[in-house]
């Protein structure tokens, strides 16, 4: 049995670049797709998004459901149950810095080399959320 050609279906509203190149590219078997220096396949740490990812690497000549881009992974005024959290980590911060500033006002210079996902942890726990 051969393996098949498999295509890479973005189920996201705002994928990422490298997620939007390997849709772009044709069908490959899966051993093609983790060969694949460029892109690799979703969920590696070939993609921006990383484990993050909401591709799908999925069979050559499948049917799906026309859902449109209102209609991805639970967006808002859908009935489609969120599969991860969506909410993308900047939009985390940017809004734990407003609700900081609101309550201690300007941040200490020690989140600022801070990764993202550790400065949030920190935030949420100084604001006392989680």
């Amino acid at each position: 049995m051969t393996s098949p050609e498999l295509f890479n279906l973005i189920q996201s509203t705002n994928p990422c670049p490298k997620c939007v190149t390997a849709s772009n590219l044709n069908s490959m078997t899966k051993a093609q797709w983790i060969a694949n220096r460029a892109v690799g396949v979703p969920g590696s740490n070939k993609r921006y998004c990383k484990k993050k990812c909401h591709c799908l690497l999925i069979p050559e000549g499948t049917e799906l459901p026309a859902l449109g881009d209102d209609l991805l992974r639970g967006d808002k005024g859908t009935d489609i149950p969120k599969i991860t959290d969506t909410f993308p980590l900047e939009l985390r911060f940017e809004e734990l810095s407003a609700q900081w500033r609101a309550k201690f006002g300007d941040m200490p210079g020690r989140f600022a080399r801070m990764p993202l996902n550790l400065l949030i942890k920190a935030l949420e726990k100084d604001l006392g959320i989680g």
